[in-house]
């Protein structure tokens, strides 16, 4: 057996040349290839959220691009979490299924899961789940946090003076029933494609944000009641 540094390696070479079988004729593609695939949970409440147009200059928002770790407990709002979500990894137009974010094959391996720490007068505390197709949160768990329970999803003591989180996660089966190993490698870029919308559409918001690796897997996987091999985490973003 390999040592574990040489695992990613192995996985990335193979990977070179697991694409999956893809027919060129796309008549002959299954339906499960085209069909594009939202989570939802229809049992739990949801806030809706509005649509916004903002203005946002690119060219400043790229030159101001940053991760800021002096995190100043400031509550994030409904309307800034709507326009971060949107226009980060929602859809590009109403009634049509492609997102504002790359996907390989338009499979959409991803979901976004915010975790606000601070309650704000328009958003309480809580774990929600972005319902891409509805521009929606589903909210999975309302509850106020203590330092100590942040510090059990993060290995860095800053981390609890964020005001919220996204946790991005990854449904790997989306992409590698069309791209075998290969999908995977797809998912984690764009994981990549959101996190950097993300960041931009954070500082045209006047949001501090930095990407975090320091997670500790396992307890933000349970928190999210996932089981961490059909769906488990692949980012993590914090704002304030």
């Amino acid at each position: 057996m390999p040592p574990e540094s040489e695992f990613s390696n192995l996985f990335h070479q193979i990977s070179k040349k697991s694409r999956g079988n893809i027919p060129q004729d796309y008549s002959q593609w299954p339906a499960e290839w085209t069909t594009i695939r939202y989570k939802s949970y229809p049992r739990f409440p949801k806030i809706v959220l509005d649509k916004t147009d903002p203005s946002i200059n690119l060219a400043k928002a790229l030159r101001e691009r940053k991760s800021s770790r002096d995190f100043a407990q400031r509550s994030i709002g409904k309307a800034q979490l709507s326009t971060l979500l949107e226009y980060s990894c929602g859809k590009k137009q109403e009634g049509e299924p492609y997102r504002v974010h790359p996907s390989a094959g338009a499979r959409y391996p991803l979901e976004c899961y915010p975790i606000v720490f601070l309650s704000n007068p328009s958003l309480p505390a809580g774990l929600y789940h972005y319902n891409v197709d509805d521009h929606a949160l589903d909210v999975l768990m309302p509850q106020n946090f203590k330092a100590d329970q942040i510090d059990r999803f993060f290995t860095y003591p800053w981390a609890k003076n964020a005001s919220m989180a996204l946790v991005i996660t990854a449904i790997f089966s989306r992409t590698t029933q069309k791209y075998g190993d290969r999908g995977y490698r797809n998912a984690l870029i764009e994981a990549g494609h959101m996190g950097q919308n993300l960041y931009l559409v954070g500082v045209s918001l006047g949001l501090k944000c930095t990407a975090i690796a320091g997670t500790r897997d396992e307890n933000i996987e349970s928190f999210l009641d996932i089981d961490g091999v059909t769906e488990s985490l692949v980012y993590a973003l914090l704002f304030d």
